[in-house]
This record gives C-alpha cells, sequence and structure tokens, in this order.
C-alpha cells in the first residue's frame, strides 16, 4: 500500500494471495511430490523482507537437472500482469534456479492435472547473492518494483512458474526470497464482495503510494490528497442483491513499524483508529470517504515501508 523511496510507481495490484484464499503449490519432479504452503510460508513468499522460505529439494546427484513449479490456485478467474522472484539454490550458488516457462489453466483442480497454455518459454529470477556468494539481494531492493516482469495472462484459475535446477554435487534446497504477484480479478468472478474503489465507484487497478516522505512529516489520503491514484478512496458493496454486514477494515504491516505509523478514519479525520467497523452495506452501495494517514519519525529509519488494507466481512445475507 505505501512504500519510501525512490521506486517505481507500482504498474497493478499487487495479490495478497497469502490471505485471499489462493492455494500455494511446490510441486518438484513433475508432480511426482506435491506440497502445498501453509500461511505463514505464503506470507514469507509475499513480503519485503530478506528472510527466506526454504523449500527442500535434496538432489545431490552430479549433473542432474530438476524441474519444479510454484503453483497458485486462485479462488476465481484472475489475470496476471506483472511478476518479481527472488531465489536461490542453497548449496551450489554457480547453478542458480532458471525460470524456463509460465503457463496457466482454467481447468485444473489440483495444479497438475487439467489443460495447460504456455505464456512464455522462459522468465528472470534474481539470485539473492551475486555470482561470487556476495552482497545480497532482498525484496526490498530497488529491484522490488524496477525490474518487474511483464506477463500476459487472462482469465487463469491456475497459473504455474517452472524452474530448473542443476545439480552440482550438493544436497540443499531453493531457498525463495519473494514471490510477487500483480494483477486483478477476472470481470463477473467473485460478485458478492467488497472492493476498495473510488468515487466513481470504479475498483483501483493500481496499488497506492504515499511515495518519498520525509522524516518528520505526516501525510493523509483523502479527498484532496490522492498522490500516486488521484482518487479518494471508498468502499462497495459489489453484489447486486446481499447486504454485507459486520464488515471490518484493518490494517497488516509488512515491514517495520508500520502498525504505528497508519491510522484509519471514516469521519474526515475527526477521530483515528487502527481499524474501521460498518454494521452493514448494502448492495450495490459504497462507503466512505475513507481516510488513511501516514506519519513518520523524526528519527525513522530510512527504507522502504509497506503494508495493505485488509476487509473481513462478518456475514452476506
Amino acid at each position: 500500500m505505501t512504500q519510501e523511496g525512490f521506486y517505481t510507481d507500482p504498474p497493478s495490484r499487487r495479490m495478497g494471495f497469502d490471505q485471499d484464499g489462493t492455494v500455494v503449490l511446490y510441486v518438484n519432479q513433475n508432480g511426482a511430490d506435491i506440497y502445498e504452503l501453509d500461511v505463514t510460508e505464503k506470507q514469507a513468499l509475499n513480503d519485503e523482507t530478506g528472510e527466506t522460505l526454504f523449500l527442500a529439494d535434496d538432489r545431490g546427484d552430479i549433473g542432474v537437472s530438476d524441474i519444479y513449479d510454484i503453483v497458485f490456485m486462485f479462488p476465481e478467474k484472475r489475470s496476471v500482469s506483472q511478476i518479481w522472484t527472488v531465489v536461490r539454490r542453497h548449496g551450489a550458488p554457480q547453478q542458480n534456479p532458471e525460470g524456463i516457462g509460465i503457463y496457466w489453466s482454467d481447468d485444473s483442480t489440483n495444479g497438475v492435472d487439467g489443460t495447460w497454455v504456455q505464456s512464455a518459454s522462459a522468465f528472470e529470477t534474481w539470485s539473492s547473492e551475486t555470482a561470487n556468494g556476495g552482497n545480497p539481494y532482498t525484496a526490498a531492493a530497488p529491484e522490488y518494483r524496477e525490474n518487474l516482469e511483464n506477463v500476459s495472462i487472462d482469465s487463469a484459475k491456475c497459473v504455474k512458474f517452472r524452474f530448473r535446477c542443476t545439480g552440482k554435487g550438493w544436497f540443499g534446497d531453493n531457498r525463495f526470497y519473494a514471490f510477487h504477484l500483480y494483477g486483478l480479478k477476472t470481470p463477473g468472478e467473485t460478485p458478492h464482495r467488497i472492493d476498495f474503489v473510488n468515487a466513481a465507484g470504479s475498483e483501483f487497478s493500481q496499488d497506492f503510494d504515499f511515495g518519498d516522505q520525509p522524516r518528520g512529516t505526516e501525510r493523509i489520503w483523502n479527498p484532496e490528497d490522492g498522490f500516486n491514484l488521484a482518487q479518494p478512496l471508498f468502499l462497495r458493496n459489489r453484489s447486486p442483491e446481499k447486504v454485507a454486514y459486520n464488515v471490518v477494515l484493518s490494517m497488516q504491516a509488512f515491514t517495520k513499524d508500520m502498525h504505528t505509523r497508519l491510522r484509519l478514519s471514516a469521519d474526515n479525520g475527526v477521530s483515528w483508529s487502527t481499524t474501521l467497523e460498518f454494521t452493514e452495506i448494502q448492495p450495490l452501495d459504497k462507503t466512505g470517504v475513507i481516510w488513511v494517514r501516514h506519519e513518520v519519525e523524526d528519527d525513522a529509519d530510512l527504507g522502504l515501508y509497506a503494508a495493505r488494507l485488509k476487509i473481513d466481512v462478518g456475514s452476506w445475507e
């Protein structure tokens, strides 16, 4: 949602696949071994920290080429427009995993079966180390925004990214520093939902960004200050027939102390809170404006700060 530093603007919406019902699979040796990532592991993929997610491989044969997939099974059909991944082969830093193909399916039930269409024959993977084993990269490096790779996947239920890793006599594992997906739900999917929209009721197609904010300043996203989006924030019930009850808007911090920096307001900045609650939102109605305040201390650490707004609906009736 927000960051500090001279980074390229977000090109689209980064998917919250660790929270939105997406199933993420690690498939080794062409489907012979399938492992489902848990919530903590999905969060490790979809963050901005330098922490790694270790996925076992244990191929120790010299010269053996191992192929494996990272599969995303979405709760509804989606379009994917950009990706970013940082991955390294532990034990053989000179042979980092190579992205050899991107595929999508609209009928796979387990990430392996079904009809798959190849979208790209290869893709870039950023190693977490240079060839000589030094200077680690993380997802918070400038490449996190500046070197996103464009892809063209429209209305897919499943997307998989295929890697090749060549063994060099080591027993090791594949270490993922990050895997970010950008894109939107396919129009018409999941009709009973709450969207982040502008004053006209249109869903935002780009992440919000406070930009390069100096220390000791306060910035507020409101009707006058829309920053990179140039639009105020509303919530809209997309359902044509169901009422959304007990809607809670909250903030989840990705980096550093964002939980102490962000506050929300639904009364034009008169009062501020870490969460906002709405008893009900009628079919097709929108509510707002939602104000978002970001304060930076005088002695704040320099670097990237990121968080996201999350919507929970108590019930649909």
